[in-house]
Formats: C-alpha cells, structure tokens, sequence
C-alpha cells in the first residue's frame, strides 16, 4: 500500500467525524440542553438576562433558540465535511485549516456536552476520543507535510501561540516519550505522521467501549440488543459475550501502548474487524426491528460517526506495516 493511503484515510475519517456528527445534530439534537439547563451552572446567567429558573426552562422562544444554535453547530459540521469531501485540503492551500479547525472545535464541544449529559462516565469520555482527535491528527500529517502552508497559516503569525498550530499541533506533531520507542525503527515516509498519539486515542476509545463492555458503566441497552439481534441469543448470555469483549478490548488497548510494531498488528487484528462489526451492527440489527425513515435518520448517522473507529486503527496498521518495510528496506541497502 502507498505510504499516501495513510492521509487519505485519515481525510476520510475527518470528512466522516463532521458529517456524522453534523447529521445527528440536524436530525435529532446537539445536546446542548446538558449545560443550558444545568441549574447549578447555568443559574447566574439566565438571572442576569432577566429570567427565573422556570420561566427559562419553560420558556418556547428559549427551546426553540437552543434548537436553532444547535441546528446551526451540526449544519456547519456537515458543510465543513462535505467541503473536505470535496475539496482535498493538500491542494487548496492554507484556508482550508478553518474549516479543519472550525470543524475540530465544535466536535470537541459535543465530546464534551455528551460526558457531561452522561454524568462524566469515564468510558464515555474515553470513547470518543478518536472522534475528537480525528480532524487533530489530519492536521497534524498536513502541517508535517506542508499540506496546508504552515508557513502562511490563516491567522497572523503574531498570533501563532495562541492558536492550534502554535499550541495543542506542535504537542500532538511531538511524540509521547513514553510511546516513542517503537517509532525509531521508521525513518521514512511513515514519519510524517503522529503515530505514538494515533495508538494513543485508538486505545484510549477501545477501553472506554471495554468499560462499558464488563459493566464499569451500566451496560448501554442498545449493546445488548444489537448482540442479541445479531447472534439469535438471550440477554444473559449477550451480557457474558460482552463482558468478553470487554476484556479484549482491553487487551487490544494494552498491546497498543507497548513499544513494539508487532504488539500493534496483534491488537489491530481484534480492533478492525470488531469496529467493523460494531459499526455496521447499528444497520442491521435494528432493520428490521425499526421503520426505514427511523433506520435512515437515526442508525445511518451512528454508522458514519463510526467510520473513524475503523479508519484510524487502518492507518495505524498501514503505517506499522510500512515501517516493517522501511526497516527492511534500511537493512537491505546496508549489507555488502
């Protein structure tokens, strides 16, 4: 595989992460009642603009307000990811960074709205990390590989600290000590990109599914439906299947965070193909269970949110293998 695939997936699981969460919020709701209507955080504010607690949770004009920002946030998120699918930021020069950016910051406010509307679960928190780091990491591989200017960002260079590019980009383009080791080997192509923070947010989302998996977390009810659906079995022994790969999930995530390439292919070897299935379970357990218009404006925007689950662990293993090849390769061209 050409070492390029690595950056279209990772456009891809971008373009995928905006549309999908862009879609849930234009269809069903950006969940920003979980702050809003926070009496205990929010109770200063609506005082100061006149109103009491019940009158603001109450009030039609403020729902419908709500309704609109967040209507507004999800219909950004799905133009900024139909732009990228259309238009590739490597080959339109530095603008596109707004869009990435934008897109970036409006995720991380819904992975934040959602833990708290989950009331801070960890594994909730965990969970979406490849989501929010998705659109980080493609900006991370375009600003190693000039793709989008980095030397004419979009804001002023004066004010290069207080942006991505000068702050949370040249942390993530700087590799994590403690996930370096197994980096060394690879001194070509593969090096252009974040590959210790890419096996970080991979294993960090795989042991957020693994707590709810074994009931840390109660266990979603949606998980064991869709394992009963889709293997014809009861609820105790969907719940004892889960538990299971739970545990493997954890494993999966361990062997991530190990310094060695081939401890990376053996965990990708359960978190493919079990992102895989768990992405497209959403379609085809509940077809036939729910109406099309229900399958079509509910589960399909829960598949495409997905889709980085499996793009990111495939350009992990892309890279890995490519590093294998390069080492390879490296040790070829030194002997007599």
């Amino acid at each position: 595989m050409p070492i390029e695939l690595g950056g279209d997936l990772l456009r891809y699981a971008t373009i995928t992460a905006f549309l999908g969460a862009g879609l849930q919020a234009l269809f069903w709701d950006f969940p920003l009642r979980a702050l809003l209507w926070d009496q205990s955080w929010w109770n200063w504010c609506v005082e100061l603009l006149g109103f009491s607690w019940t009158e603001w949770v109450t009030s039609l004009k403020v729902d419908q307000t709500i309704d609109g920002v967040g209507k507004a946030l999800g219909g950004l998120l799905a133009l900024f990811g139909v732009t990228l699918a259309l238009i590739r930021p490597e080959k339109t020069g530095a603008w596109a960074r707004v869009f990435l950016v934008g897109g970036a910051c409006i995720l991380l406010l819904r992975s934040f709205l959602i833990w708290k509307e989950h009331f801070w679960q960890i594994g909730q928190l965990l969970e979406m990390f490849v989501l929010m780091g998705a659109p980080l990491v493609y900006l991370t591989y375009l600003k190693r590989t000039d793709g989008v200017g980095t030397k004419k960002g979009f804001l002023p260079h004066k004010w290069g600290a207080f942006t991505l590019q000068g702050t949370l980009l040249d942390v993530l383009s700087s590799k994590p000590s403690f996930l370096s080791s197994g980096e060394r080997a690879g001194e070509g192509k593969s090096q252009e990109y974040p590959l210790g923070w890419l096996r970080l947010l991979i294993a960090l989302t795989f042991t957020g599914h693994g707590l709810y998996a074994v009931g840390f977390h109660p266990v979603p009810a949606n998980f064991v439906f869709m394992t009963q659906a889709g293997l014809g079995v009861g609820e105790d022994v969907a719940r004892q299947l889960l538990f299971g790969v739970g545990v493997l999930d954890f494993l999966a995530a361990g062997l991530l965070l190990l310094p060695w390439r081939r401890a990376w292919l053996t965990g990708l070897a359960w978190i493919i193909p079990w992102a895989v299935l768990t992405t497209f379970a959403r379609v085809w357990s509940y077809s036939g269970y729910v109406e099309w218009d229900t399958l079509i404006y509910q589960w399909i925007p829960e598949v495409v949110v997905r889709l980085p689950h499996i793009l990111l662990p495939l350009v992990l293993f892309f890279l890995a293998r490519t590093q294998d090849a390069e080492r390879g390769t490296k040790q070829g061209g030194q002997k007599p």
